[in-house]
């Protein structure tokens, strides 16, 4: 905690030093370096804005114009077949395979061709791709996952048939691209014949636009870096000497705060200025104030043992040695009992480890609660207890001995089912200058006591 208040403490001082020493540089950055941003970032944009406007009516001229052509070439195709079923005399076959072979030599620029399916999506004729015909292709799906066939018979039955986009191999770049086609029905023959023009040649025209127009964008905001740096510069240096006369004062009072908060001092709100320094006055004296209570708290974590929350050995030494000191001053009674809970180790054995801290636990709990406010409770270590008894004599503090071995004796713990039960010996002792006049010779008094009790059979008071 004390360190959280001091990392606090240095944020606010860095707070108040950035904010003294850094005013005129944030002023100055907000009257030069952020107009210059947000003219060159609306400038850019709208370049970019007008490119895509432009690419858009482009793209979409160009395919408006190749829609057309498609659809007035198939049308004038579907026109000859009409044509030629009304009029030549061959028979339906030999007339589908003079048709198969007219309209396979038609061509419309380097990739055009013309390819026919029947109904079921069979594929009758393509000149590009022989290896197809015969081949049912009515689930045959592109990589945006359009049923290219499937789609063209269905627009094919329209009135002037229809428009399909989808991704198809290109021939003279061996790739797939992005493709327009058109069908068309021939229902005389159940026929769907159809052609396209594949789009990547608008792309590569827009694609040539827009990356000289990223090379140009990059010229300017490179332009506008370095002007932005010169003016950072520019105003760094001069800030930089203005802040080299303000840290030396800034840091005279900064120096006076850690010597206040080192010394505990309490500062004086009334002798600072500024609303980070009075903050600061608060923290400074907070963290005196904060110092003084985590030491306390510390020297009280010291003396507690760590499961019980009882004090330990070490509390019990520095307490019974001034008890002690008084009772020999003002002749009066200092009793002690050692606790000691029987077969221990069965426990442990028998239950493991945790169930013996709940006992010790239990037994902690319940010796707090059958003493006075003034007698002090501590847990020796392991499964063994030790009370001060101030101003007690020792047929009182075998009273309160057999009243503790009563209640533990009627304790259960209840834990999955099972009842645990146990039982504690005591020994007790009594100052006397002649026998015990130290807290060791009491102690061991006490111990002597509680080593007859369980050689008696424990669960007794000795």
């Amino acid at each position: 905690m004390l360190q959280e208040q001091e990392d606090k403490e240095s944020i606010i001082s860095l707070s108040i030093f950035k904010r003294l020493s850094t005013a005129n540089l944030v002023v100055a950055s907000i009257l030069t370096i952020i107009p210059v941003l947000v003219v060159s970032f609306i400038w850019i944009n709208d370049r970019y804005d007008s490119f895509q406007k432009d690419s858009l009516e482009i793209k979409t001229v160009y395919i408006n114009h190749q829609k057309e052509l498609l659809k007035r070439e198939l049308i004038r195709l579907s026109t000859f077949i009409d044509y030629e079923i009304k009029h030549n005399k061959l028979k339906e076959k030999d007339l589908q395979t003079y048709l198969f072979d007219r309209l396979s030599k038609v061509r419309f620029g380097k990739d055009g061709y013309i390819f026919i399916y029947d109904y079921s999506g069979t594929n009758l004729m393509h000149p590009i791709l022989p290896k197809l015909v015969g081949k049912n292709l009515i689930n045959l799906k592109d990589k945006n996952g359009v049923y290219v066939i499937k789609e063209l018979l269905k627009v094919s039955k329209n009135k002037d048939g229809g428009f399909v986009n989808y991704i198809w191999h290109k021939p003279s770049i061996k790739k797939d691209v992005q493709k327009l086609g058109y069908a068309i029905a021939i229902d005389k023959f159940k026929w769907m014949i159809g052609s396209g023009v594949y789009l990547d040649e608008i792309n590569t025209i827009l694609d040539l636009k827009q990356e000289k127009l990223y090379e140009k964008i990059k010229e300017d905001i490179e332009k506008i870096v370095l002007i932005i740096s010169i003016t950072l510069l520019t105003i760094m240096l001069f800030i930089n000497i203005w802040n080299r006369r303000l840290k030396s004062s800034f840091d005279e009072f900064t120096n006076f705060f850690k010597k206040a908060s080192v010394e505990n001092i309490h500062l004086e709100e009334k002798n600072v200025c500024f609303l980070e320094f009075k903050e600061l006055t608060h923290l400074a004296n907070d963290m005196v104030s904060m110092r003084e209570r985590i030491q306390n708290e510390l020297k009280e974590q010291a003396y507690r043992d760590p499961l019980t929350k009882s004090y330990n050995r070490r509390y019990f030494y520095d307490v019974s040695n001034k008890l002690l000191q008084l009772a020999k001053r003002d002749n009066t009674n200092l009793s002690i009992i050692m606790i000691d809970i029987d077969r221990f180790k069965n426990i442990n054995d028998t239950y493991g480890h945790q169930i013996g801290d709940k006992v010790i636990i239990l037994l902690a709990n319940k010796l707090e609660e059958l003493v006075r406010n003034s007698d002090i409770v501590s847990r020796f270590g392991g499964e063994e207890f030790a009370v001060i008894f101030p101003q007690t004599n020792l047929q009182k503090v075998q009273e309160i001995s057999e009243n503790i071995r009563k209640t533990i004796e009627k304790e259960i713990i209840n834990i999955n089912n099972l009842e645990i039960k146990f039982t504690v010996s005591i020994g007790c002792s009594t100052f006397n200058k002649q026998k015990n006049g130290t807290i060791d010779n009491l102690l061991d008094s006490a111990d002597k006591s509680l080593y007859i009790a369980k050689n008696n059979g424990r669960n007794q008071v000795c």
